[in-house]
């Protein structure tokens, strides 16, 4: 134990591979919260946003088996998984368009509980945090797999915010009235042009 916690402590990688795996564990259970919410409430973003976290999920698994061959075995392939997780991982946000357009064509009142809300909230508030430090600090490491896993976390985190965004606008009752669900519109696709914009650059960006 104590050699791995020496390990956690000095090996950034290492810390990557662990708090990914970690990240992917929540992000699967919060995939299947938003699926069981869609489901009971008929909501077609929250069924959106759980096959995107679900799909997303499968994306950091592919990069977290990569980068335990290159520090386990020395298998040396970031290159290419880079390249396709790159490629998935802009075509998927790609994708975000129709639960949006959806949301445009079929403006109707989704009503919810407060539990729910606080639920989303909770999840957003840890995104967020995590995010930010571990994106930030990657910054100062060449591996592109762990910048690519990082960069995973932080859409992650903008993505839970216009989850709970249209959350407390359906436990408000809001969506219903014609300037909250326009603002909810114009904030989501301003937040999903942010996000295709990162997907982009990352795909672009020369890595070592």
């Amino acid at each position: 134990f104590q050699s791995l916690y020496k390990k956690w402590k000095s090996d950034y990688e290492f810390k990557t591979v662990i708090s990914s795996t970690l990240s992917f564990l929540t992000t699967l259970l919060f995939a299947l919260y938003n699926g069981f919410l869609g489901l009971k409430y008929r909501a077609a973003w929250n069924i959106s946003i759980c096959i995107y976290y679900t799909l997303l999920s499968i994306i950091r698994r592919i990069i977290i088996s990569c980068e335990k061959n290159f520090i386990s075995r020395n298998i040396d392939n970031r290159k290419q998984i880079h390249k396709i997780s790159s490629i998935l991982l802009l075509t998927l946000n790609i994708a975000l368009i129709t639960p949006i357009a959806l949301m445009t064509v079929n403006a109707r009142a989704v009503e919810m509980n407060m539990t729910s809300a606080i639920a989303v909230a909770a999840y957003t508030t840890y995104k967020i945090i995590s995010a930010s430090v571990n994106f930030k600090k990657s910054k100062r490491f060449d591996d592109m797999l762990v910048r690519d896993l990082k960069l995973i976390s932080f859409i992650e985190a903008l993505i839970s915010v216009l989850t709970l965004q249209n959350t407390l606008l359906a436990v408000k009752k809001a969506s219903s009235e014609p300037k909250m669900f326009r603002l909810s519109i114009i904030t989501s696709t301003v937040g999903l042009v942010f996000i295709i914009f990162l997907a982009v650059m990352n795909l672009v960006k020369k890595r070592r």
